[in-house]
């Protein structure tokens, strides 16, 4: 089974309205409009974008082409989160190694912090529909290694952790994300592939094994489910479509003179035997 390809979205540009007006703008009101953008919130920026194109088309229009421009790029972009892995693994088992128990947990608030930080960055990257196959496997995979750092390492910050992740669910809800973003043939295409260490459905078995022994991570059965239900159906189909072709076959065969094992019958043989002919 091939892997499945990115599919390049179209973009239809039929905005001509925004460069010629920005072009047209007096210099000193453009610097004036900058300004104001950049000491405005996020928040409110979305917000006076969400009115402004509602109003005026050529707003909407040039939305909708920045979005399919920034959904292309993500659709042929692969991005690879090892850097967020290796920092975590470090910041776990290196960083404070040489710090008693006590100034681990001092730190430990620190560490979280910028784990699930790393959590968030891999997931506004991966968890996208439009990202590409491959971006999605790489940010499921980072969050799987970053998990298991989290649960076998036992130095006094990842307990810390293991603590922290009993009641924040920034993991199991980023695995969730990515799991809800692949498509129907992208888990498919998962399911039948081996790495040739270990299946996916075994690494996140193992993961919730690790898990319930530590009290954390709840809710990543829920995510094991949602990825493997397709391969299920997909199983069941074939089996099904085995089953009725094994019974058209042995139809056919009896119809055509053959027994259930394909071999022809031997009545007609029996009877010209009988009657002295051949």
């Amino acid at each position: 089974m091939s892997e499945p390809s990115a599919k390049r979205p179209r973009i239809d540009s039929n905005d001509n309205t925004t460069e010629d007006d920005a072009a047209d703008l007096d210099p000193a009101l453009q610097a004036e409009i900058i300004e104001l953008i950049n000491t405005l919130p996020e928040g409110c920026c979305r917000e006076l974008l969400s009115l402004a194109a509602s109003m005026h088309s050529d707003i909407l229009m040039s939305t909708r082409v920045v979005n399919e421009a920034i959904n292309l790029n993500a659709s042929v972009t692969v991005y690879e989160f090892d850097a967020h892995t290796r920092a975590t693994w470090r910041d776990l088992n290196v960083t404070f190694r040489k710090c008693d128990a006590s100034a681990q947990c001092e730190m430990a608030p620190c560490v979280e912090n910028a784990i699930i930080d790393s959590i968030d960055q891999i997931c506004y990257q991966a968890a996208k529909p439009m990202a590409s196959f491959r971006t999605k496997i790489n940010g499921l995979n980072a969050l799987r290694k970053i998990a298991k750092f989290i649960l076998l390492t036992s130095s006094p910050i990842a307990l810390e952790m293991q603590m922290r992740c009993q009641w924040d669910d920034s993991l199991v809800e980023g695995m969730k994300g990515i799991v809800a973003a692949l498509t129907c043939d992208e888990r498919k295409w998962i399911c039948h592939r081996d790495d040739r260490r270990q299946r996916w459905q075994d690494k996140f078995n193992e993961l919730i094994l690790l898990g319930g022994e530590k009290g954390c991570l709840e809710g990543l059965d829920y995510a094991r489910d949602m990825f493997f239900d397709d391969c299920s159906d997909e199983e069941e189909e074939e089996e099904e479509e085995d089953d009725d072709d094994d019974d058209d076959e042995e139809e056919g065969n009896q119809s055509q003179g053959f027994d259930a094992d394909g071999n022809e019958d031997q009545d007609d043989e029996r009877d010209e035997n009988e009657d002295g002919t051949t």
